[in-house]
């Protein structure tokens, strides 16, 4: 999940990742993936205190 600030400016509406794999209690998998966000405006001290741009995962 993101951040209100980056999910206005994100490029693409859909930024879930699918993995359909079971995945035992206490096992770790590596996902990947790349998201964009439109950054036309804003300085590196915006998008810096826009940090940290993640607040959590949904599974």
């Amino acid at each position: 999940m993101f951040r209100d600030e980056f999910e206005k400016i994100l490029f693409s509406d859909d930024h879930r990742v699918y993995v359909n794999k079971s995945i035992s209690p206490e096992a770790t998998i590596r996902i990947s993936g790349e998201v964009g966000f439109n950054m036309t405006g804003l300085s590196k001290e915006d998008i810096h205190q826009m940090d940290p741009v993640t607040i959590g995962i949904e599974v």
